[in-house]
C-alpha cells in the first residue's frame, strides 16, 4: 500500500481543544465550522475523502462543502453527489473554478452559493473508449453515454430545461460568471462578503 493509499484509508483524527484555526484534519474536514473542502481533481481517492468527511459530520446539524475544482471522473463525482443528497442539510459554496463535474456536485446541495468571482463551466463532457474488442468498445461507449446523460440531466433539471435542450445549448465548454450561473438556475445566490455576506439574487433567465 502506498503512502497515498494509506492516507485515503486512515480514519480522521479526533477533534481536539486546539484553536479554531488549527482544527483542520484529514479528509478536508474543519470540525469547528462543520466544513468540508473539495479543491482537488474528482477521482476515487477524492470521493473517498469526501464521503468519509460527510459521514463524520452527518447528523449533527447543517454542514458546508466548499468547492473549487476543474472536474474529473463522472462515476466518482456522482458518488459525491449522491452522498451529499443523502445528507439533510448541506450548503455548498463555489470558489474560483467550479467546472464540469464540480458544477454537477454543486447541484446536490440544498443551498447553492457562489463567491462573486467564481466561474462555473458546464459541458456534456468527453469520453474515450480507447482500443479494445469491438463488443467491449461498444459497451464502454454506451456506459459513457449513460453517465454523460445523467450528469447533464442533473444540470438540466436545475435549469428547468430538457436534456435535449441542454445538449443543444451547451455543446461546447461554456464558462458562466457567478451571476450568470444564478440566472440559469445553477446556483441560488452570489455571496457578497464585503457587505456582511449579503445575498444577491438574480431573476431566472430563459434558455433558448
Amino acid at each position: 500500500m502506498t503512502d497515498t493509499e494509506s492516507s485515503v484509508n486512515r480514519a480522521p483524527n479526533t477533534p481536539s481543544n486546539q484553536p479554531h484555526t488549527s482544527q483542520l484534519f484529514d479528509y478536508g474536514v474543519h470540525f469547528a465550522s462543520r466544513t468540508l473542502f473539495l479543491f482537488e481533481e474528482i477521482n476515487r481517492p477524492t470521493a473517498a475523502k469526501i464521503l468519509m468527511g460527510l459521514q463524520v459530520l452527518e447528523g449533527s446539524g447543517p454542514l458546508t462543502v466548499k468547492i473549487s475544482t476543474r472536474g474529473g471522473c463522472r462515476a466518482s463525482g456522482l458518488s459525491i453527489y449522491d452522498a451529499m443528497r443523502a445528507c439533510p442539510d448541506v450548503r455548498a459554496v463555489g470558489y474560483g473554478e467550479v467546472c464540469s463535474m464540480g458544477a454537477v456536485i454543486l447541484q446536490a446541495a440544498s443551498v447553492r452559493e457562489l463567491m462573486p468571482n467564481a466561474v462555473v463551466m458546464v459541458h456534456p463532457g468527453y469520453s474515450s473508449v480507447g482500443f479494445d474488442h469491438d463488443e467491449n468498445t461498444q459497451r464502454t461507449a454506451e456506459y459513457a453515454k449513460r453517465m454523460r446523460d445523467r450528469c447533464c440531466e442533473i444540470l438540466a433539471e436545475r435549469m428547468g430545461i430538457t436534456l435535449k435542450r441542454f445538449l443543444r445549448r451547451f455543446t461546447w465548454d461554456t464558462y458562466l460568471s457567478a451571476h450568470e450561473a444564478v440566472e440559469l438556475g445553477l446556483a441560488d445566490r452570489v455571496l457578497e462578503p464585503h457587505a456582511s455576506l449579503s445575498l444577491v439574487t438574480t431573476p431566472a433567465l430563459k434558455v433558448g
